[in-house]
């Protein structure tokens, strides 16, 4: 028997794999722990609480007269996929709930006889909330299009409703942690984290039916279970199996955990089953929660840390509309969504628009075209093909009985015309007028953070595409860019760089940041996309931390990023998506002189080019400027100056330089018209080159 209720555990994570479930449980904890240190205290404050409820009789009534009701809504992250579950599915799952938190599983039938009278009833009735924080009808059901939907982590949290409310489910395709769901522990979103209060987990761990099944449908109970602060039965250590751990509750034996059923399993005390059949063990026959476990989660919604205690006061359950009488189903009228699973096409191909309406049963539908194949439709699902170019706008009524709301899109879908604008290779820096027409900015969701012009910063010459994160909320974010079309049958050299700036607005960044930069590339003009490079992680922010709004001032806040392209790529009708993740902790982000094919720019491979060491200043300017050049060594140079032909315009010097930096002057009567011009050095050790942009 164990009296011990100290816990240093903060948040916990379940492997996805069905045979093999481990726990990410300290790495959590030491990022919490990191960005808030108070979360120790808080443990101990609220272990304290939980022996002095223990200690009380009658502890579980707690001086309530409400029952004990968890309002719960289920925000669905999808890109009109399997992930979107169905509102059965849903319903399925908190059917489960109910029976597990309430001793209603018929499964308590096959727990062994050392624990056959140690079963609890937990007494938590959860409920899908039928009030929003508007006040509006609801079905507890929210469905959002997002790209974190295959990201999974916590910047997927995303429109989170107030936490002292409502308990918020996030329910995702996939997860960059390659787990199945997990949980924070009430410490640990104490503080800064509130908005990370909840449970992020897969769709298929939700429910028996639709995408889920039996043998998954007790991860949301486990995981409810660490939201009410239970830990794992073999405590503080990440791996079952490993090594004898206790949880801090009374009645639970000391165990190593377990990744498989052995119900005899005894490996840490002389004659002692361990409770392998426990909801927060990885055996996966897991059916019941012991006594102890019931009072140390009940504590927990006594406790008012991160407002366990207001969930289900009776005011609340009120205002969320989970108090007796309690509607099955929710009357109101559906809110008008929808979408399709890419942006970008070309005229006459075909692309299949969605309806994700939610939040009731949609008994009338009508879509509205434009520039398109129809007019109208009240299909769920329309096949539709555009003869426009341009951002296209769709337009969908849907109701009920109740009511009827309507969604317009003037974003739907961007519509190419297809033709090859360029023939590889190709360099693009962004400074000549066509360039942003030609390159597309895909905003998902519309969000302040998109690809756009700039000209506060570029590697080379004046201009370069950036996104603007600075000061944004505290989430993730997927933005792209896509290219113009591009004959690539000639290349012979199948490699692509570009040239990044990114820096962090958080000091934390190095435990937290997930941003990552991908390149993709698509034959049928954006039907299937082919990855060719990745890269992410904290290692990827090459500016440092900025509290400011960056702005790359130097050549040396720019990186190359290099890589070759595969095979298949080298077609005649290729188009490339950029594609850029940020993390809640980000900067902006800048991107430039992207060269597809090793393209030679003016005779000198990109490669050289290099703003740090050669600089003209002002640039852009009349033609009145210098050109300023560091040399490391005492040698021969010649600075010379092409026009975008490639013809030599003017040699601005030719001589001995010194090791240092060397100025050199030029005038306006050098260059015969105004546009974009390239300055030259070359020495016995290097080939340096930067652009000049004259004006009037």
């Amino acid at each position: 028997m164990k009296k011990v209720f100290t816990i240093i555990i903060s948040g916990t994570m379940l492997f996805a794999n069905a045979q093999q479930h481990f726990c990410g449980t300290s790495e959590k904890n030491l990022k919490a722990i990191e960005a808030d240190p108070s979360i120790l205290k808080i443990e101990k404050d609220l272990n304290n609480f939980t022996q002095q409820f223990a200690n009380q009789p009658n502890a579980s009534a707690a001086g309530r007269n409400c029952p004990i009701t968890i309002p719960i809504v289920f925000h669905i992250l999808h890109n009109f996929g399997k992930e979107n579950i169905s509102d059965a599915q849903v319903e399925d799952q908190v059917r489960i709930l109910n029976e597990d938190y309430n001793k209603l599983n018929s499964d308590t039938s096959i727990v062994v006889n050392a624990f056959k009278n140690n079963i609890a009833n937990i007494g938590i009735q959860f409920r899908l909330a039928r009030i929003d924080p508007n006040g509006n009808p609801t079905n507890g059901i929210v469905r959002i299009p997002a790209q974190q939907t295959y990201n999974g982590t916590d910047n997927a949290k995303i429109g989170a409703w107030p936490r002292e409310k409502y308990l918020n489910v996030w329910v995702a395709h996939t997860m960059e942690d390659g787990v199945a769901g997990y949980a924070y522990l009430p410490p640990s979103v104490a503080g800064i984290m509130t908005d990370k209060d909840g449970i992020m987990i897969l769709h298929q761990y939700i429910g028996s039916i639709g995408t889920g099944n039996a043998f998954r449908s007790r991860a949301l109970t486990h995981e409810i279970g660490h939201y009410l602060n239970l830990e794992h039965p073999w405590g503080r250590t990440n791996q079952p199996g490993e090594a004898c751990g206790d949880d801090g509750v009374f009645d639970t034996p000391i165990t190593r955990g377990s990744t498989s059923c052995n119900l005899n399993l005894n490996d840490c005390e002389v004659g002692v089953i361990e409770n392998v059949q426990n909801f927060m063990d990885y055996s996966y026959c897991s059916v019941m929660f012991t006594e102890g476990q019931k009072t140390r989660m009940l504590a927990a919604l006594n406790s008012t840390i991160s407002s366990r205690n207001n969930l289900w006061s009776c005011q609340n359950l009120t205002e969320t509309g989970t108090a007796d009488p309690y509607n099955d189903y929710a009357i109101s009228k559906p809110i008008a969504s929808f979408g399709t699973q890419r942006l970008y096409t070309c005229v006459g191909n075909s692309v299949k628009f969605i309806d994700a309406s939610y939040n009731a049963l949609v008994e009338d539908r009508m879509w509205e075209f434009t520039n398109a194949d129809i007019s109208t439709s009240t299909d769920s699902v329309v096949t539709v093909s555009f003869n426009a170019t341009g951002w296209q706008t769709v337009k969908l009524t849907v109701g009920n009985g109740f009511g009827t709301s309507t969604a317009v899109d003037s974003f739907a879908i961007y519509v190419s015309e297809g033709n090859v604008f360029h023939s590889a290779p190709f360099f693009e820096d962004f400074e000549r007028p066509e360039s942003f027409e030609e390159w597309t900015s895909i905003n998902y969701n519309a969000t302040p953070s998109y690809f756009q012009p700039t000209t506060v910063a570029a590697r080379s010459g004046n201009h370069s595409y950036m996104v603007n994160n600075y000061k944004k909320t505290r989430q993730s974010d997927v933005e792209e860019i896509i290219s113009p079309t591009m004959d690539l049958t000639g290349l012979q050299n199948m490699t692509f760089s570009f040239y990044y700036s990114l820096a962090s607005a958080d000091q934390s960044y190095a435990n937290n940041g997930i941003d990552s930069i991908s390149v993709f590339a698509s034959t049928n003009c954006g039907e299937q996309w082919l990855k060719q490079f990745k890269m992410g992680g904290p290692d990827i922010v090459n500016s440092g931390y900025l509290l400011s709004n960056f702005q790359p001032s130097a050549g040396f806040y720019w990186k190359k990023v290099t890589f070759n392209m595969s095979a298949n790529t080298k077609k005649s009708n290729v188009i490339f998506k950029i594609q850029y993740k940020s993390s809640a902790l980000s900067n902006n982000f800048y991107i430039d002189d992207i060269n597809i094919g090793g393209v030679i720019v003016n005779g000198i491979e990109d490669a050289a080019f290099d703003n740090g060491a050669l600089k003209v200043f002002p640039n852009p300017s009349n033609g009145t400027a210098s050109i300023s050049f560091a040399a490391t060594q005492n040698e021969a140079a010649t600075i010379e100056i092409f026009d975008v032909s490639g013809k030599s315009v003017a040699t601005v010097f030719e001589g001995n330089i010194s090791a240092g930096e060397s100025r050199f002057d030029i005038n306006k009567n050098i260059f015969p018209a105004t546009g974009v011009y390239l300055v030259k050095v070359k020495t016995a050790s290097k080939v340096l080159s930067t652009r000049a942009v004259i004006t009037q």
